[in-house]
């Protein structure tokens, strides 16, 4: 989703349910997923935001 709440896309990853999601990587654009069963991840064009956020 962007900032408006407006729908990018969708993942499709043929596991039964998804449990948990987290962005990583060294530039925050691999987004790692869990199911049930599965671990997997897959690289998307928009980085998430770092966790926690560094201070300015």
């Amino acid at each position: 989703m962007d900032p408006k709440g407006k729908k990018l896309g969708r993942i499709v990853h043929g596991a039964p349910a998804t449990t948990n999601l987290a962005f990583g990587g060294d530039d925050w654009k691999t987004l790692y997923f869990t199911s049930r069963n599965h671990l997997g991840s897959v690289n998307v064009k928009i980085p998430g935001i770092p966790v926690p956020t560094p201070k300015k």
